[in-house]
Protein backbone atom coordinates (compact mmCIF):
# COMPACT_ATOMS: atom_id res chain seq x y z
CA UNK A 1 0.00 0.00 0.00
CA UNK A 2 2.87 2.53 0.77
CA UNK A 3 4.41 1.59 -2.67
CA UNK A 4 0.78 2.68 -4.24
CA UNK A 5 0.65 6.22 -2.82
CA UNK A 6 4.85 6.74 -3.38
CA UNK A 7 5.64 5.36 -6.85
CA UNK A 8 5.95 7.61 -10.13
CA UNK A 9 2.27 6.93 -11.32
CA UNK A 10 0.75 7.86 -8.15
CA UNK A 11 2.10 11.23 -8.25
CA UNK A 12 1.51 11.61 -11.47
CA UNK A 13 -2.33 11.17 -10.56
CA UNK A 14 -1.43 13.49 -7.83
CA UNK A 15 -0.24 16.28 -10.56
CA UNK A 16 -3.36 16.12 -12.42
CA UNK A 17 -5.37 16.62 -8.76
CA UNK A 18 -3.28 19.35 -8.27
CA UNK A 19 -3.91 20.93 -11.96
CA UNK A 20 -7.57 20.68 -11.29
CA UNK A 21 -7.70 22.79 -8.24
CA UNK A 22 -7.32 26.06 -10.06
CA UNK A 23 -10.72 25.21 -11.55
CA UNK A 24 -12.40 23.92 -8.42
CA UNK A 25 -11.30 26.85 -6.71
CA UNK A 26 -12.94 29.39 -9.49
CA UNK A 27 -15.85 27.41 -9.30
CA UNK A 28 -16.10 28.15 -5.37
CA UNK A 29 -15.16 31.64 -6.04
CA UNK A 30 -17.95 32.17 -8.49
CA UNK A 31 -20.44 30.50 -6.29
CA UNK A 32 -19.44 32.52 -3.33
CA UNK A 33 -20.38 35.54 -5.58
CA UNK A 34 -23.45 34.14 -6.89
CA UNK A 35 -24.61 34.38 -3.48
CA UNK A 36 -23.68 37.39 -2.58
CA UNK A 37 -26.14 38.64 -5.80
CA UNK A 38 -28.82 36.71 -4.71
CA UNK A 39 -28.39 38.19 -1.24
CA UNK A 40 -28.46 41.69 -2.97
CA UNK A 41 -31.51 41.02 -5.13
CA UNK A 42 -33.71 39.55 -1.53
CA UNK A 43 -33.16 42.73 0.01
CA UNK A 44 -33.83 44.47 -3.80
CA UNK A 45 -37.02 43.00 -3.79
CA UNK A 46 -37.89 43.73 -0.25
CA UNK A 47 -37.90 47.49 -1.29
CA UNK A 48 -39.92 46.44 -4.11
CA UNK A 49 -42.38 44.56 -2.35
CA UNK A 50 -42.23 47.52 0.43
CA UNK A 51 -42.99 50.26 -2.26
CA UNK A 52 -45.43 47.96 -4.12
CA UNK A 53 -47.73 47.72 -0.67
CA UNK A 54 -47.70 51.22 0.21
CA UNK A 55 -48.96 51.34 -3.71
CA UNK A 56 -51.83 49.47 -3.26
CA UNK A 57 -52.27 51.10 0.29
CA UNK A 58 -52.49 54.85 -1.31
CA UNK A 59 -55.21 53.28 -4.05
CA UNK A 60 -57.63 51.77 -1.05
CA UNK A 61 -57.53 54.50 0.83
CA UNK A 62 -57.93 57.50 -2.27
CA UNK A 63 -61.10 54.75 -3.90
CA UNK A 64 -62.54 54.56 0.04
CA UNK A 65 -62.05 58.33 0.41
CA UNK A 66 -64.43 58.94 -2.96
CA UNK A 67 -66.82 56.11 -1.83
CA UNK A 68 -67.22 57.70 1.81
CA UNK A 69 -67.69 61.41 0.56
CA UNK A 70 -70.37 60.09 -1.85
CA UNK A 71 -72.25 58.24 0.61
CA UNK A 72 -71.58 61.31 3.14
CA UNK A 73 -73.18 63.54 0.16
CA UNK A 74 -75.96 61.50 -0.68
CA UNK A 75 -79.58 62.77 0.58
CA UNK A 76 -80.38 59.87 2.56
CA UNK A 77 -77.55 60.46 4.85
CA UNK A 78 -77.75 64.14 5.01
CA UNK A 79 -81.21 64.36 5.84
CA UNK A 80 -80.95 61.46 8.27
CA UNK A 81 -83.00 58.98 6.80
CA UNK A 82 -81.57 56.25 8.36
CA UNK A 83 -83.58 53.52 6.31
CA UNK A 84 -82.74 54.74 3.40
CA UNK A 85 -79.71 55.14 4.02
CA UNK A 86 -79.40 51.26 5.40
CA UNK A 87 -80.67 50.61 1.73
CA UNK A 88 -78.27 52.37 0.02
CA UNK A 89 -75.44 51.06 2.13
CA UNK A 90 -76.15 47.42 1.44
CA UNK A 91 -76.61 48.55 -2.32
CA UNK A 92 -72.65 49.87 -2.19
CA UNK A 93 -71.82 46.88 -0.07
CA UNK A 94 -72.74 44.29 -2.70
CA UNK A 95 -70.64 46.02 -5.03
CA UNK A 96 -67.56 46.94 -2.81
CA UNK A 97 -66.17 43.26 -1.42
CA UNK A 98 -62.94 44.68 0.09
CA UNK A 99 -65.08 46.22 2.95
CA UNK A 100 -66.26 43.96 5.67
CA UNK A 101 -69.10 46.57 6.49
CA UNK A 102 -70.45 50.16 5.66
CA UNK A 103 -72.20 52.25 8.19
CA UNK A 104 -73.22 55.65 9.26
CA UNK A 105 -72.87 56.76 13.18
CA UNK A 106 -74.27 59.30 15.25
CA UNK A 107 -72.25 61.79 17.14
CA UNK A 108 -72.92 60.11 19.94
CA UNK A 109 -71.38 56.82 18.66
CA UNK A 110 -75.03 55.00 18.20
CA UNK A 111 -74.31 53.11 15.13
CA UNK A 112 -77.42 54.77 12.90
CA UNK A 113 -77.09 52.80 9.37
CA UNK A 114 -75.27 49.59 8.42
CA UNK A 115 -74.87 47.42 5.40
CA UNK A 116 -74.87 44.14 7.74
CA UNK A 117 -77.72 43.85 9.83
CA UNK A 118 -77.79 44.72 13.69
CA UNK A 119 -79.34 42.32 15.97
CA UNK A 120 -78.40 45.02 19.33
CA UNK A 121 -77.39 48.86 19.38
CA UNK A 122 -74.20 49.13 18.81
CA UNK A 123 -71.89 52.01 20.25
CA UNK A 124 -68.64 52.90 18.47
CA UNK A 125 -67.64 55.77 20.26
CA UNK A 126 -64.78 54.79 22.01
CA UNK A 127 -63.24 53.54 18.38
CA UNK A 128 -60.47 55.62 17.23
CA UNK A 129 -61.10 56.64 13.97
CA UNK A 130 -64.63 57.65 14.84
CA UNK A 131 -62.77 60.39 17.80
CA UNK A 132 -60.43 61.31 15.11
CA UNK A 133 -63.47 62.02 12.60
CA UNK A 134 -64.84 64.25 14.76
CA UNK A 135 -61.29 66.06 16.04
CA UNK A 136 -59.84 66.43 12.63
CA UNK A 137 -62.92 66.80 10.66
CA UNK A 138 -61.58 65.26 7.61
CA UNK A 139 -60.97 61.27 7.04
CA UNK A 140 -59.43 59.50 9.52
CA UNK A 141 -58.23 55.88 10.06
CA UNK A 142 -58.19 53.74 12.79
CA UNK A 143 -55.83 51.24 14.47
CA UNK A 144 -56.03 47.35 14.33
CA UNK A 145 -59.29 45.85 15.24
CA UNK A 146 -61.68 42.89 15.36
CA UNK A 147 -65.20 44.70 14.29
CA UNK A 148 -67.72 44.92 16.37
CA UNK A 149 -69.86 44.18 14.10
CA UNK A 150 -68.60 42.04 11.51
CA UNK A 151 -66.36 40.08 14.17
CA UNK A 152 -63.60 40.26 11.50
CA UNK A 153 -59.61 41.68 11.50
CA UNK A 154 -60.03 44.92 10.04
CA UNK A 155 -59.56 48.55 9.51
CA UNK A 156 -62.01 51.29 9.65
CA UNK A 157 -61.69 54.24 8.08
CA UNK A 158 -64.56 57.53 8.89
CA UNK A 159 -65.62 60.79 7.31
CA UNK A 160 -67.95 63.25 8.93
CA UNK A 161 -70.84 64.57 7.58
CA UNK A 162 -71.74 68.10 7.77
CA UNK A 163 -74.73 69.73 7.79
CA UNK A 164 -75.95 72.42 5.96
CA UNK A 165 -74.35 74.82 8.52
CA UNK A 166 -70.68 73.31 8.78
CA UNK A 167 -71.38 71.32 11.97
CA UNK A 168 -70.22 67.07 12.14
CA UNK A 169 -73.91 65.81 12.16
CA UNK A 170 -73.15 61.86 11.52
CA UNK A 171 -69.78 60.06 10.67
CA UNK A 172 -70.08 57.19 8.06
CA UNK A 173 -67.38 54.71 7.59
CA UNK A 174 -65.75 51.64 5.75
CA UNK A 175 -64.45 48.34 7.25
CA UNK A 176 -61.40 47.03 5.41
CA UNK A 177 -61.76 43.49 4.94
CA UNK A 178 -58.23 42.57 5.74
CA UNK A 179 -59.05 38.90 4.84
CA UNK A 180 -60.09 40.12 1.27
CA UNK A 181 -57.33 42.67 1.05
CA UNK A 182 -54.76 39.68 1.45
CA UNK A 183 -57.00 37.28 -0.75
CA UNK A 184 -56.55 39.43 -3.47
CA UNK A 185 -53.59 40.89 -3.87
CA UNK A 186 -52.44 38.96 -6.36
CA UNK A 187 -49.67 41.58 -7.76
CA UNK A 188 -47.74 41.60 -4.76
CA UNK A 189 -47.96 37.29 -4.56
CA UNK A 190 -46.46 37.43 -8.09
CA UNK A 191 -43.53 39.05 -7.08
CA UNK A 192 -42.50 36.72 -4.06
CA UNK A 193 -39.12 34.46 -5.00
CA UNK A 194 -40.22 31.06 -4.82
CA UNK A 195 -40.48 29.86 -1.88
CA UNK A 196 -40.59 33.27 0.05
CA UNK A 197 -43.05 34.69 2.93
CA UNK A 198 -44.08 38.48 2.89
CA UNK A 199 -45.49 39.10 6.10
CA UNK A 200 -46.53 42.97 7.73
CA UNK A 201 -46.62 43.13 11.25
CA UNK A 202 -48.12 46.78 13.53
CA UNK A 203 -45.80 47.85 16.76
CA UNK A 204 -47.16 45.43 18.61
CA UNK A 205 -46.25 42.16 16.45
CA UNK A 206 -49.97 41.40 15.35
CA UNK A 207 -49.85 40.29 11.77
CA UNK A 208 -51.48 42.85 9.27
CA UNK A 209 -51.05 40.51 6.22
CA UNK A 210 -49.14 37.74 5.04
CA UNK A 211 -48.44 36.36 1.37
CA UNK A 212 -49.15 33.64 -0.06
CA UNK A 213 -51.78 32.34 2.29
CA UNK A 214 -50.72 30.11 4.64
CA UNK A 215 -52.51 27.25 5.90
CA UNK A 216 -53.20 28.44 8.82
CA UNK A 217 -55.39 31.81 8.45
CA UNK A 218 -52.26 34.37 10.97
CA UNK A 219 -53.98 37.35 9.78
CA UNK A 220 -54.54 38.69 13.57
CA UNK A 221 -52.89 36.52 15.07
CA UNK A 222 -49.17 37.00 16.75
CA UNK A 223 -46.04 36.56 14.81
CA UNK A 224 -44.60 33.56 15.00
CA UNK A 225 -40.95 33.91 14.74
CA UNK A 226 -41.55 35.49 18.90
CA UNK A 227 -37.70 35.40 19.11
CA UNK A 228 -37.46 37.24 16.44
CA UNK A 229 -40.09 40.14 17.07
CA UNK A 230 -37.89 42.29 19.55
CA UNK A 231 -35.18 42.45 16.74
CA UNK A 232 -37.69 43.13 14.08
CA UNK A 233 -39.15 46.20 16.79
CA UNK A 234 -35.29 47.59 17.60
CA UNK A 235 -33.69 47.34 14.50
CA UNK A 236 -36.46 48.66 12.48
CA UNK A 237 -34.28 47.48 8.81
CA UNK A 238 -31.96 45.07 8.28
CA UNK A 239 -31.80 41.33 7.08
CA UNK A 240 -30.44 38.14 9.39
CA UNK A 241 -30.30 34.59 9.13
CA UNK A 242 -32.52 32.74 11.79
CA UNK A 243 -33.63 28.77 12.36
CA UNK A 244 -37.71 29.69 12.48
CA UNK A 245 -39.93 27.59 14.36
CA UNK A 246 -39.89 24.42 12.10
CA UNK A 247 -36.13 24.11 12.42
CA UNK A 248 -35.83 25.67 8.66
CA UNK A 249 -32.88 28.44 8.33
CA UNK A 250 -33.80 31.22 7.00
CA UNK A 251 -32.89 34.70 6.13
CA UNK A 252 -35.39 37.86 7.35
CA UNK A 253 -35.07 41.21 4.90
CA UNK A 254 -37.18 43.42 7.32
CA UNK A 255 -37.86 47.00 6.93
CA UNK A 256 -39.78 49.37 8.99
CA UNK A 257 -41.84 52.04 6.95
CA UNK A 258 -44.94 54.44 7.71
CA UNK A 259 -48.08 53.08 6.69
CA UNK A 260 -51.15 55.13 5.52
CA UNK A 261 -53.43 52.28 7.27
CA UNK A 262 -51.68 52.14 10.76
CA UNK A 263 -50.58 54.38 13.58
CA UNK A 264 -47.38 54.64 13.60
CA UNK A 265 -45.04 52.06 11.60
CA UNK A 266 -45.04 49.04 10.48
CA UNK A 267 -43.10 46.33 9.35
CA UNK A 268 -42.73 44.25 6.03
CA UNK A 269 -40.61 41.21 6.59
CA UNK A 270 -39.70 38.74 3.82
CA UNK A 271 -38.63 35.56 4.67
CA UNK A 272 -37.28 33.06 2.57
CA UNK A 273 -34.94 29.58 3.58
CA UNK A 274 -31.60 29.16 3.08
CA UNK A 275 -32.22 26.66 0.68
CA UNK A 276 -34.51 28.56 -1.68
CA UNK A 277 -32.53 31.51 -1.84
CA UNK A 278 -29.33 29.60 -2.79
CA UNK A 279 -31.39 27.17 -5.25
CA UNK A 280 -29.70 28.62 -8.26
CA UNK A 281 -26.20 29.13 -7.14
CA UNK A 282 -26.49 25.72 -5.50
CA UNK A 283 -27.19 23.83 -8.49
CA UNK A 284 -24.60 25.73 -10.61
CA UNK A 285 -21.58 25.20 -8.06
CA UNK A 286 -22.82 21.42 -8.05
CA UNK A 287 -22.60 21.55 -11.65
CA UNK A 288 -19.58 22.91 -12.35
CA UNK A 289 -17.88 20.76 -9.56
CA UNK A 290 -19.52 17.43 -11.21
CA UNK A 291 -18.08 18.74 -14.58
CA UNK A 292 -14.79 19.90 -13.15
CA UNK A 293 -14.64 16.47 -11.50
CA UNK A 294 -15.66 14.25 -14.45
CA UNK A 295 -12.94 16.01 -16.66
CA UNK A 296 -10.26 15.35 -13.48
CA UNK A 297 -11.29 11.74 -13.29
CA UNK A 298 -10.99 11.01 -17.00
CA UNK A 299 -7.68 12.97 -16.69
CA UNK A 300 -6.97 10.44 -14.13
CA UNK A 301 -7.88 7.70 -15.83
CA UNK A 302 -6.00 8.65 -18.75
CA UNK A 303 -2.33 9.52 -17.07
CA UNK A 304 -2.84 6.19 -14.63
CA UNK A 305 -3.61 3.69 -18.18
CA UNK A 306 -1.04 5.84 -20.28
CA UNK A 307 1.70 6.25 -17.71
CA UNK A 308 1.74 2.40 -17.89
CA UNK A 309 2.64 2.41 -21.57
CA UNK A 310 4.34 5.77 -22.08
CA UNK A 311 6.16 6.09 -18.74
CA UNK A 312 6.32 3.17 -16.37
CA UNK A 313 7.42 0.85 -19.17
CA UNK A 314 10.63 2.82 -20.13
CA UNK A 315 11.33 3.24 -17.35
CA UNK A 316 11.03 -0.31 -15.95
CA UNK A 317 12.77 -1.12 -19.07
CA UNK A 318 15.43 1.25 -18.46
CA UNK A 319 15.77 -0.20 -14.68
CA UNK A 320 15.87 -3.84 -16.29
CA UNK A 321 18.99 -2.85 -18.13
CA UNK A 322 21.17 -1.23 -15.44
CA UNK A 323 20.49 -4.75 -13.05
CA UNK A 324 22.21 -6.72 -16.47
CA UNK A 325 24.56 -4.86 -16.97
CA UNK A 326 25.39 -4.53 -13.59
CA UNK A 327 25.40 -7.88 -13.31
CA UNK A 328 28.32 -7.74 -16.09
CA UNK A 329 26.21 -8.13 -19.17
CA UNK A 330 27.64 -5.39 -21.24
CA UNK A 331 26.29 -6.35 -24.79
CA UNK A 332 22.71 -5.21 -23.16
CA UNK A 333 20.99 -2.00 -24.60
CA UNK A 334 18.31 0.30 -23.08
CA UNK A 335 17.21 1.80 -26.50
CA UNK A 336 13.62 1.05 -27.10
CA UNK A 337 11.73 2.24 -30.25
CA UNK A 338 8.53 3.19 -28.29
CA UNK A 339 10.78 5.55 -26.01
CA UNK A 340 10.03 9.12 -27.27
CA UNK A 341 11.94 12.31 -26.26
CA UNK A 342 14.04 13.04 -22.91
CA UNK A 343 13.62 9.10 -21.91
CA UNK A 344 14.97 7.75 -25.47
CA UNK A 345 17.80 10.23 -25.16
CA UNK A 346 17.88 8.97 -21.38
CA UNK A 347 18.52 5.64 -22.90
CA UNK A 348 20.84 6.60 -25.86
CA UNK A 349 23.05 8.08 -22.81
CA UNK A 350 22.95 4.41 -21.17
CA UNK A 351 23.86 2.86 -24.12
CA UNK A 352 26.83 4.90 -25.20
CA UNK A 353 27.87 4.30 -21.25
CA UNK A 354 27.40 0.50 -21.93
CA UNK A 355 29.30 1.21 -25.20
CA UNK A 356 32.14 2.78 -23.31
CA UNK A 357 32.00 0.26 -20.70
CA UNK A 358 31.55 -2.85 -22.83
CA UNK A 359 34.79 -1.11 -25.28
CA UNK A 360 36.55 -0.92 -21.68
CA UNK A 361 35.63 -4.55 -20.63
CA UNK A 362 37.28 -5.62 -24.27
CA UNK A 363 40.83 -3.66 -24.31
CA UNK A 364 40.86 -5.15 -20.41
CA UNK A 365 40.71 -9.04 -21.98
CA UNK A 366 43.10 -8.15 -24.76
CA UNK A 367 45.66 -6.85 -22.06
CA UNK A 368 45.22 -9.82 -20.06
CA UNK A 369 45.24 -12.03 -22.78
CA UNK A 370 48.82 -10.37 -23.91
CA UNK A 371 50.20 -10.62 -20.39
CA UNK A 372 49.36 -14.30 -20.25
CA UNK A 373 51.36 -14.32 -23.76
CA UNK A 374 54.41 -12.79 -22.38
CA UNK A 375 54.51 -15.00 -19.06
Amino acid sequence: MSGLFSGLRFRLAALVVLASLPAVLLTLHIARQDRQRQHAALRQRSQDLVRLAARKEDELIAGTRQLLRAVAESSQVQSARWGDSTRLLRALFADYPRYANLGVIKTDGEVAASALSLTQPVNLADRSFFQRALSTRDLSIGDYQVGRITGKPSFNLGAPVFDPSGQVQAVVFAALDLDWVNRSDYALQMQLPEGATWTKIDGQGTILARYPEPEKWLVGEPLPETSLLRTFLTRKNGVLEAVDPKGHSVFYDFTSTRSALVAGDVISILSIPRKALFAEPDRMVMRNLSSVGIVAGLMLAIGWIGSRYLVLRPIQALLSFTERLGAGDYGTRAASPRARDELRQLMRAFDRMADALQLREAKLRQSEERFRALV
